[in-house]
């Protein structure tokens, strides 16, 4: 099933997936597969992944946090547009 929204993140938010995928070094498969199932997830069903946290009234966008296996991600999602903007992207429980 192709992904229904758009998934986008900053370049600040990529490098900071790369230096976590340093820190989880002995959990390469496991952060592998958690990032892998949170772009799936942000991509198909956004609104029912994570928790409603805030709205941006104004932008239009609801914003969301959720937890796979060792990561958390937060993130917004513009309904209108089909667009998840990834916000910040942590090691679960640091």
């Amino acid at each position: 099933m192709p992904p229904a929204y758009y998934v986008t993140s900053s370049i600040k938010v990529r490098r900071d997936i790369s230096a976590l995928r340093q820190q989880a070094a002995g959990r390469e498969a496991e952060f592998a597969s958690a990032l892998h199932t949170i772009y799936e997830r942000l991509g198909i069903d956004p609104l029912d992944f994570g928790e409603p946290t805030f709205n941006y009234r104004h932008l239009r966008l609801t914003c969301f946090v959720a937890v796979i296996d060792l990561l958390s991600v937060e993130y917004c999602v513009d309904e209108h547009r089909m667009i998840t903007y990834i916000r910040r992207v942590n090691l679960f429980g640091e």
